[in-house]
Order: C-alpha cells, then structure tokens, then sequence
C-alpha cells in the first residue's frame, strides 16, 4: 500500500511539473526578447514587441492602440524617442507619461 502512495504521489508531481513548461518555447523567447526586467519594473521594446505583448504590457493601451503602434512603426520606421508615441492616433502625453519607465527604445 506504501509502495501505491509512493507512485501515486511521483505521478501528481511529474504531471504539475508537466503542466507548468511553457506550451511554445518559441514564443516564450520571443517574449523574453522584447521584455527586460529593470529595477524591479518588467519593460517592454517598443520597437521590437508584438501587439499583443504591447497591449499587456502598458497601461491605458489596448489591442487596437499596440495594433496602431506597430502599424506606425512598420509605416515610419522604428521609434527614435519615446514621445513619438504621441504620433500614433490615439495615444497622448497622459499615456506616454503612465508608461515612461515601462518604455525602451532599443
């Protein structure tokens, strides 16, 4: 009966280690790509991130926002200065300043 419970219990703990890897290694790298992590504040690469990891990782943007920021990166190139931001239709100083420290440019 001891041996059940010992095998039992290995099975549980194979089967919650199993469930907690990443389901896509590439796009867990792709992710950990564009973010870095700075005095405690996880940042993001505005001119590398996704859209979807864009609308996660800031404040007061949305999907549609992040979609317009890649749009305008893909259509001007990258960002040279993060107040450029306020370029993009939709995004004003108020949003900038919320994400200031959240923002890389490279």
């Amino acid at each position: 009966m001891k041996l059940i419970s010992y095998f039992s219990k290995f099975f549980l703990l194979i089967c919650l280690t199993i469930s907690t890897l990443p389901a896509n290694a590439d796009t867990q790298s792709a992710t950990k790509a564009d973010l870095k992590q700075q005095s405690g504040l996880i940042t993001v690469n505005i001119n590398e991130a996704n859209a979807e990891l864009l609308a996660k990782s800031l404040k007061g943007i949305g999907l549609s926002k992040a979609k317009a920021i890649v749009a305008y990166r893909e259509s001007y190139g990258p960002f040279h200065s993060i107040n450029e931001l306020a370029s993009v239709k939709g995004i004003g100083k108020a949003t900038i300043k919320k994400n200031e420290k959240l923002l890389l440019l490279e």
